[in-house]
């Protein structure tokens, strides 16, 4: 049978009595359980599901097909100047292989075959049996492992290719901001950096005209920190002067350089400094940078060295106390140290005086030294730093 196809547009016209070309139409409406079925009238292909157009009245053998499923075989019979609905169900009976990456850009392949790209991927119909899937990413290295598609079911297969990796997703507005991680130039926004080693690490971004925004994030294993950061015009300034000249100075985990450092055209807000230096205790200490004022720190590192000579038993840092502080800071150390010094000093005093007068110490004051008693060795052993 031919058939004659008018466009949907033409569906009022069609529908009124005496017109439509004298030929008697109806509209035909085809649905399917599955997306890219084919739609066949009469063995003819008409379309693709979803169906729906204007036809001649009649009856036909209506087809829904596609690869993988039983065909829908259904006889219609489509009055005049009426509608017809039809939902087909098909029956899978091929495989199906669903893959989802946990990062962008995967290239998925099946018996280094690939079949597509990105966060998930399907393919169906799937080849039956044992095959080897593989999912790579430039960032993340190469995942494997061995399938089975079984007849009539679709495989989901969840693939980590992060692992103990994560990343930072970093949106701003305005965007085509310049992003800066640990020092390494990352792109402009918006912009996901990956694969990131998971811990703290130092965000800077800044844009021509805006403030400079500085912020410490902290990464987790497998997961994305996700950043949204609108940017000013209002900017402050932040000037750090540390008592050691090869100081390195963090300004919310950023390294921002060493020595004095001053950084001009910054967000306003609280920063955290940090100041550290080889043999020296770290400098910590928050300051707020207000707008159009310029703050300043003078950051004073405390030495582990004593007396002009290193203590080894600080090598590394001094000890800490029960809650986390350095032993060094804490209050009457420098005494107690001092006490014990004096203490020692004076019994060095009094052995030494002992052994001067020759006296035994069992007998009187002043008497003469008993023949082959030798004086004693003090006890007492002090290593002064």
């Amino acid at each position: 049978m031919r058939l004659r196809f008018l466009p949907l547009a033409l569906l009022m016209l069609v529908a009124l009595p005496g017109m439509a070309f004298g030929q008697a139409t109806g509209i035909l409406d085809v649905q399917a359980n599955v997306e890219d079925a084919f739609v066949l009238l009469d063995g003819e292909p008409v379309g693709q599901i979803p169906f729906l157009e204007i036809i001649e009245a009649g009856e036909y053998e209506l087809t829904v097909t596609r690869d993988g499923f039983e065909d829908y075989v259904e006889t219609i019979s489509l009055k005049a100047d009426t509608s017809l609905e039809v939902r087909a169900q098909l029956v899978r009976i091929e495989p199906g292989l669903e893959v989802t990456v946990d990062v962008d850009g995967a290239v998925v392949a099946l018996d280094g075959e690939q079949i597509g790209t990105g966060r998930k991927v399907l393919m169906d119909p799937a080849p039956r049996g044992k095959h080897e899937l593989t999912v790579e990413s430039e960032a993340y290295g190469t995942w494997r492992a061995e399938v089975t598609l079984n007849p009539g079911v679709v495989t989901p297969v969840q693939v980590n290719l992060r692992g103990s990796l994560g990343s930072i997703s970093v949106v701003t507005e305005p965007a085509k901001a310049k992003v800066t991680l640990d020092g390494e130039d990352k792109g402009r926004t918006p912009v996901v950096i990956e694969p990131v080693q998971p811990g703290s690490h130092g965000l800077r971004i800044e844009r021509r005209g805006k403030s400079i925004v500085l912020e410490q994030v902290v990464v987790d294993a497998g997961q994305t920190v996700e950043r949204e950061i609108k940017l000013v015009d209002e900017a402050g300034s932040l000037e750090v002067k540390p008592s050691v000249s090869d100081a390195k100075v963090l300004v919310n985990g950023v390294d921002v350089g060493m020595g004095k450092v001053l950084l001009e055209n910054i967000k306003p807000g609280s920063y955290s400094v940090r100041v550290t230096a080889p043999d020296h205790t770290d400098f910590i200490k928050s300051v707020i940078v207000e707008r159009d004022q310029k703050a300043t720190l003078v950051a004073k590192l405390e030495s582990f060295e004593f007396g002009g000579g290193r203590n080894r038993r600080l090598a590394g840092g001094p000890p800490k106390t029960g809650n986390g502080d350095p032993i060094t800071k804490k209050p009457g150390f420098w005494a107690a140290i001092g006490g014990g010094v004096g203490a020692a000093i004076a019994v060095g005093i009094i052995a030494g005086a002992a052994s001067a007068d020759g006296g035994d110490p069992g007998g009187d004051p002043g008497s003469p030294p008993t023949p082959g008693w030798t004086p004693p060795t003090s006890d007492i052993s002090l290593a002064l730093p």
